[in-house]
């Protein structure tokens, strides 16, 4: 039996591509991207997740981020470690970092558990193109 290849039309490929894009939610530029400083507020949960999950600033902007600690544990910032060094951090005792995002992607925002041996995700923060 001899096997026949079907080759896919390319306009098919971009149809699909197209079509699997739209179900991604874009993460919207946020309305103060032209503030030379911004705050933004976040709580660490008990369950060592922060609310809201994402925190969006824009490149160039001074960033304030101010935590409320429901859980024990050390704190940090991938991609800001050179401005923002890992911090203690300890339920009831509120935080502030405040540091220049000067890198454009995305970063996760790690917890380390006491005890625990890895970090699990605990937020993302997104810094846009102005």
């Amino acid at each position: 039996m001899i096997s026949r290849r079907r080759r896919i039309p390319a306009r098919t490929l971009v149809a699909v591509a197209l079509l699997a894009s739209a179900c991604v939610t874009p993460i919207e530029r946020p309305a103060d991207c032209d503030a030379d400083a911004v705050r933004r507020s976040a709580t660490l949960t008990s369950a060592g997740r922060l609310a809201p999950q994402t925190i969006v600033v824009c490149r160039g902007q001074e960033v304030t981020l101010a935590i409320e600690v429901e859980a024990d544990g050390v704190l940090h910032l991938h991609g800001y470690d050179d401005q923002t060094p890992a911090r203690s951090v300890e339920t009831g005792t509120p935080i502030e970092m405040t540091f220049d995002a000067v890198h454009s992607g995305q970063f996760v925002i790690e917890l380390h558990a006491p005890g625990a041996t890895a970090g699990t995700g605990a937020g993302v923060f997104t810094v846009n193109e102005p």
